[in-house]
């Protein structure tokens, strides 16, 4: 198995696809030619806070990150949601309205429990607990299947680190995309899990490894972020705002707001958050100014984040509406 220890998302990408470049092997998909390796890879995060790939090349949408990780923690699986920042998340859905394989609602209602509270309960009781495992394949439905999606990571383990005595995470996944996957959505809604549970337990961030046993990157893709590699390792480094202890409430408002359209097209001043949390506020301002941008008002929106509390969300999210604007 090759590992891949790195600091955070950006760097993850950085050193995947130089992995791929020197290692690689192409093959045929059903989906297209791909470059693989032929053995699993484990990339390590030291930092999984930092989840934000700011690459203008890689241009991750990172409103459609934040939505999607929001709207896995609150357990739904409806498509119409996170369709509306990435429409292609529609043809993986086989019904037009659910995705048979969303990671929130296996974490919490798929297998008849609330996997995550669980996890929580577990390891509040005992830190030294080995059998906090989130699961989300499922043998019964998913083996075999002929539909249009099926999960691609498959467990999550959560064990306190004996030496630091932080809280590691550890992903497996059978089939990883490194761009749109790895070092994309996956460490966005993964590195929120793992911050969701060790808030929650009160035992501090640690390591989250991402083993993935097919490891490869689609060719159209890959030739696109290829660039990256005579480029400098970018990356918001401890420009991140925490969740809240009363997270909960704040992710229900966040999505409430953001799905039903309840903004309005004027630019915020500081009072309308003033009953929010940073980080809730911060949530308010990505999804704003992305209704902003779908209604044509790029400028307004790129604005909006311009004048912001400077994180790497609302980074992130301004540099990707100037690159529209442009």
């Amino acid at each position: 198995m090759h590992v891949l220890h790195v600091r955070n998302a950006e760097e993850g990408l950085f050193e995947g696809l130089n992995l791929l470049k020197m290692g690689g092997v192409w093959q045929d998909s059903r989906n297209g030619r791909v470059i693989r390796m032929e053995i699993p890879v484990a990339t390590v995060y030291d930092s999984p806070l930092e989840r934000v790939v700011s690459s203008p090349i890689r241009d991750a949408n990172p409103f459609f990150h934040l939505y999607e990780a929001l709207w896995m923690l609150d357990g739904r699986r409806d498509v119409e949601g996170p369709a509306r920042y990435a429409k292609n998340m529609m043809k993986y859905s086989d019904d037009g309205k659910v995705l048979h394989d969303a990671y929130g609602h296996r974490w919490i209602h798929y297998f008849g429990r609330n996997q995550v509270a669980q996890i929580i309960q577990q390891l509040k009781a005992n830190a030294l607990d080995r059998q906090a495992v989130l699961q989300m394949w499922d043998a019964r439905e998913d083996l075999g299947r002929r539909g249009k999606a099926v999960p691609c990571n498959l467990t999550a383990t959560f064990q306190v680190d004996p030496v630091w005595n932080k809280l590691d995470m550890v992903v497996f996944c059978r089939s990883n995309d490194i761009i749109w996957g790895t070092y994309g959505a996956n460490a966005v809604h993964f590195g929120f899990l793992l911050e969701y549970v060790a808030l929650k337990t009160g035992i501090p961030v640690g390591k989250y490894t991402q083993i993935s046993v097919n490891y490869h990157a689609y060719e159209e893709q890959y030739n696109q972020c290829l660039p990256i590699l005579n480029t400098e390792v970018l990356g918001y480094h401890n420009s991140y705002i925490r969740m809240p202890q009363d997270v909960d409430v704040h992710i229900q408002q966040v999505l409430a707001c953001a799905d039903h359209e309840k903004y309005v097209h004027r630019t915020p001043d500081r009072e309308f958050f003033q009953c929010e949390s940073e980080w809730g506020a911060m949530c308010h301002r990505m999804m704003w100014a992305h209704q902003l941008h779908r209604q044509g008002h790029t400028k307004d929106a790129f604005d909006m984040l311009y004048a912001a509390q400077v994180c790497d969300w609302t980074i992130a999210g301004r540099d990707w509406l100037f690159r529209r604007m442009q």
